[in-house]
């Protein structure tokens, strides 16, 4: 009987070297030489990030930390908690809101505190002097007469200021070169028709962290947003040195025509325009400002638009 015949090569793969690949792979390993930072633009961003981190850290943790020593409800924590209201309160804005949502929701959360700890008199209780006249809190709320000078007699009040702001932009002395033009159809004019699709161009010549553009269209332009018209709002530059914004030419900026020539003079000079022609002019304005570095502004000046 025959034998099995042996596979060929079954005697000398045993002999034979295991096979061994090329290759030019390095082994997975931290190496810092790969994230970190090597030019000016990374640092500057890096240092942005971190100063806006810490400052969110220090506003909030402060207003949450006052607000669990309320809730705490122990009396030798009141006047630490007081301390840190004041502090908090002393960095609000003219908007009455500090750096960000997250501080200012903290801060939130610390006023309804003071309430909830029985720091602030509720309209059950309380003595105030309003315009002079002293009244109990719960009539001083209820009563609608404007309120020009408020005294607290008895107890703690939570008083609410409404101010108007008003920011004339023709001061803020420009150091940063900011270019600023209207484009439609990709070319750069200051004359459109009603019902034209524009484009804001605002260049700045390096992007910063912290850059933000605050625009003031006129009433012949509006940025289209959820279909409303939006005149003013502010705008990052997300890391670039170059922001298009899309608007719309909603109307026309000729004044209407006048029965006679007498009317049409007394109304321009009403308005204080000596130049006729320039009444068919509207004026707007854009600023570019550094959040990190509020000393660092880019004011182009009264800009102008005629939509016809």
């Amino acid at each position: 009987m025959a034998e099995p015949r042996p596979r060929v090569g079954a005697e000398q793969s045993t002999a034979l070297e295991p096979r061994k690949r090329a290759s030019v792979a390095k082994p997975a390993g931290w190496r810092p030489g790969s994230w970190w930072p090597t030019d000016r633009r990374q640092w500057l961003r890096l240092i942005g990030v971190a100063a806006a981190v810490v400052l969110l850290l220090i506003l909030g943790t402060i207003a949450y930390a006052a607000a669990t020593l309320l809730a705490a409800g122990y009396a030798a924590d009141l006047p630490k908690a007081i301390a840190a209201t004041n502090y908090l309160t002393g960095q609000l804005n003219a908007d009455g809101r500090l750096y960000s949502t997250i501080d200012t929701a903290a801060s939130l959360a610390l006023l309804l505190g003071l309430r909830a700890a029985g720091v602030v008199t509720t309209a059950d209780g309380g003595l105030v002097e309003v315009n002079g006249q002293q009244m109990k809190l719960a009539d001083a709320l209820a009563s609608s007469e404007k309120v020009e000078a408020l005294r607290c007699i008895e107890g703690v009040v939570a008083v609410e200021v409404t101010t108007e702001v008003i920011e004339d932009w023709r001061t803020f002395k420009s150091v940063l070169p900011v270019e600023v033009r209207l484009e439609c159809n990709g070319r750069a004019q200051k004359s459109f028709k009603v019902g034209d699709a524009l484009d804001l161009v605002i260049g700045v010549p390096r992007y910063e962290p912290g850059m933000i553009a605050h625009i003031c269209l006129p009433e012949a332009l509006a940025r289209i947003v959820g279909g409303g018209q939006v005149k003013r709002f502010s705008l990052d530059f997300c890391e670039k040195n170059v922001l298009r914004v899309p608007l719309a030419a909603t109307s026309s900026t000729a004044l209407p025509a006048m029965k006679d020539a007498e009317s049409e003079q007394t109304l321009l000079s009403w308005l204080g325009i000596i130049d006729k022609r320039a009444s068919n002019a509207q004026h707007w304005a854009v600023i570019v400002r550094n959040m990190f570095k509020e000393e660092q502004i880019g004011n182009p000046g009264r800009l102008e638009v005629i939509v016809e």
